[in-house]
Order: structure tokens, then sequence, then C-alpha cells
């Protein structure tokens, strides 16, 4: 339920509609749930979702059988390898990116710890499932993955979780780390960290945070290349290349994503950065076929014969599995149909890079206001979020337990008397 809040913005928008169906819906009982609300974002639950005096059931954050470990170290590959040395039960190490998972696992089974894979978005579904149903399985099994690895799945005996580097949020460290010990045995959390690394994190945070000019220009020239003027909604899927945009806007990589993916997330767009299928329609018909130049006529019936349905609708297609029909190489086929697509014989969105479809009219009055500043609320709160774990991440004075109560909430805590401080 945390998505509805303020904080939550950059989840759907559709949320905050859920308020007007519970009207038409009258008498019926509403249950919202969350594992990390701050009393804020309880607060905004409450009001969001127009519930009337509810009801609070909420257990105290503590976990009794949890030993926080805050780590400063200068080799984490050396840290991780010395607490896995004699290990016999089952973890997860956290790690920011999918390289570091694979290259913490390579260094690991290099180093005689064999009982250790990596997990992250890139692996295909039967490389997922496998992994995941060894290590539910096994009481030893350990697993380095990204963090959208563990939402949902429920193992009694992790035993430890490491974090190889300081997460986003509070929210999300103690998400992550409340998937050791769920069957009230004792259980460790490693958290390693060194000062170059936070530093590295604050300029990545500053460089992805475009100002409003920034915004404005990324907004007005997506819009422009695909020539889409004021009020205007396109029915097309349009091919994006991150370096156009680049070029145009003179803003990083890591901004324009930034832009791209609120505007995903305000469902302004449709944004789709992860590799799929490629699709194909054609824009001549089979009468017109035979006008073209021989070699063009040629190419466009050999797709015909080998992507059934291409003749009366668009077709999703793999260029590797046409490429082997074909027996000819993958790049010059995407070549010919870029070609193709040239001459204006088809239309052709290649799966292996980004597309985007605009799912609301260009609107310039709502980009310079509403959405801006909702922009910059968001990332406001990212940046808060950054400097509370930062502060959590340095700090050697309070118990660690302790606060992250506070920041939950809680009143006249007590030292866990088991942390690292």
């Amino acid at each position: 339920a945390h998505c509805i809040s303020e904080w939550g913005q950059d989840f759907r928008p559709s949320y905050q509609n859920i308020k007007n169906f519970k009207k038409e819906l009258k008498g019926i009982s509403c249950i919202a749930l969350t594992a990390t609300a701050t009393p804020k974002v309880l607060e905004e639950i409450i009001k969001k979702l127009e519930l009337n005096k509810p009801q609070i059931f909420q257990k105290s954050f503590r976990r009794e059988n949890l030993r926080l470990i805050t780590k400063e170290v200068s080799d984490k590959y050396q840290t991780i390898f010395d607490i896995l040395k004699y290990n016999v039960t089952s973890g997860i190490i956290y790690t920011r990116t999918r390289k570091e998972a694979e290259n913490l696992v390579e260094y690991l089974q290099k180093n005689n710890i064999k009982d250790v894979d990596y997990f992250h978005a890139g692996l295909t579904v039967k490389e997922k499932h496998a992994r995941q149903s060894k290590w539910l399985q096994s009481s030893s099994n350990i697993l380095a993955a990204t963090n959208a690895f563990g939402m949902g799945i429920d193992k009694d005996d992790v035993r430890f979780v490491i974090h190889f580097s300081a997460p986003n949020s509070i929210e999300n460290f103690y998400q992550e780390i409340g998937r050791a010990g769920r069957d009230g045995q004792e259980s460790f959390t490693f958290l390693l960290w060194n000062e170059q690394e936070l530093q590295n994190f604050d300029d990545i945070l500053k460089n992805q945070i475009p100002n409003k000019t920034e915004f404005l220009k990324i907004i007005s020239t997506l819009y422009s290349i695909f020539q889409i003027a004021e009020h205007d909604l396109p029915e097309n899927r349009f091919q994006l290349h991150y370096h156009q945009l680049k070029n145009i806007t003179k803003c990083s990589t890591a901004k324009i994503k930034n832009v791209l993916n609120f505007l995903h997330n305000q469902e302004i767009i449709f944004l789709n950065d992860f590799k799929s299928l490629s699709s194909i329609e054609l824009h001549v018909t089979s009468e017109e076929i035979d006008f073209l130049p021989k070699k063009d006529a040629y190419f466009i019936e050999l797709l015909l014969r080998n992507l059934p349905g291409l003749s009366t609708h668009k077709v999703y297609f793999s260029e590797v599995k046409l490429s082997q029909a074909l027996s000819t190489d993958i790049l010059l086929i995407k070549e010919r149909i870029r070609e193709m697509q040239q001459k204006n014989h088809l239309e052709y969105i290649d799966g292996t890079l980004a597309s985007v479809k605009f799912l609301k009219p260009r609107n310039e009055k709502f980009t310079e206001g509403a959405y801006w500043n909702l922009f910059a609320q968001i990332q406001k709160n990212k940046i808060q979020k950054w400097e509370e774990m930062k502060f959590f991440v340095k700090n050697k004075e309070y118990c660690s337990m302790k606060l992250i109560l506070s920041y939950f909430g809680e009143k006249n805590v007590k030292n866990c008397g088991s942390c690292s401080v």
C-alpha cells in the first residue's frame, strides 16, 4: 500500500483511483498492507484511500534475532570470502549491478566457494527458475543478486544477508535484511561500505538529476523527433535511439533515462527498454509488390513466406530465427529490413533496442507545471533517502536497530545489544 503515497509517486498514478471505485462498491471492507511504512507514509495511505477511522495493526519493526553488522572495508571480495570460508548455511548477497553479482561469484568460485551463483534480470526464465529452485531447496546455497530478488519469496532458513554496497534507502535496506531469519533463529546481516563508494554514488545521483531546463528539453526533443504536435496522440510505437536524444539535448544518458522512466511511471509514455520480439508491418499490398524493383520484391516475398500473417497484420518475430531459416547473417537481414523501411515499404521495430509508445496527448502546460513539480519532488525524496541511508552507514555512535526503529517512528527504543555498534 505504500505505492499510493507521495513517496511512492514514481509508482503508477492509477493507484490514486482506488478511492473512487471504493465509493462505488459501497460497504466493502478494505485492508491496506505494507511492510515498511514510516508515520508520514501511514498518514498518506489513510488519506489517499479515504479510510474512515481505520484500525491500525502494527507490530514493532524490531527483529530480536537479527545481528546487524556494518563494516567499513577496502577489499570487499576478501571480506566476503572471509565471511563465507566456513559457511554451511543459506544466504543472499545483494549487489547494485548485474556485473558486480557475476564478478563476485566468479571470484568466489575461483577461490573454492562452490555453492554460490548469481541471479538477475538478464537470465532466461529457465535459468532463473533453476537457480531459484536450487536456492529454495538447499540449506547451504548462496545467491548473489540485484535487489529485485527476494520479493514474494518465503524461505525461512536464510541465515545471512550481505550488502555488497549500501542500498538507496533505509526502507530498501530493512526489507532486504528482513529476508534473513524468518524462522526466528539467530541470523546475520553485513553491510559493507567505504568512503570512496559513497562519494561515487553521490556523484551518480547528482549526474542523473536534470534541472528544469534539461527536463523540458528532453521531453520536447522526444516529441519533436517523432513529429508530435501539441495535443496530438499518435497510435504507432516508435524506435527510440538514446544517442539521438543525447546529441540533440546535450544531456547525459542517465538524465535522459531518469526522465523517460518518470514519464513511463506516470503513464504518459510506455517505454520498452527490455529485449523483446521485433515487429514488422507491411505498407505495400500484394498487388503493389509486382511493381517494386526486383531486388525489393524478392526480399518482401521471402519475408511473406517466412513470417505467417504478415500479409494481413503486424507480426512479432525473432531476427535470429529468421536468419537461421534463410541461412543468412542476422546483420544483413536487419540492414535489408531497414532499407525497406527507408523506402516506406514496411514499418519495423527492432526488439533489441528501446521503443516508446505515447499514452497521453502532448501537453506543454502540464509538462512545465504539474509534471515538473512532481518530478522535482521525487528527485528531492531520492536524495533525502540517500542522505538518511548514508547517516546510517557511517554511524558509529547509535545502536543500528535503534536507528531503524526510530526511522519507522517507534518511540523510547532500547539498544539491541548485538549490532556492530
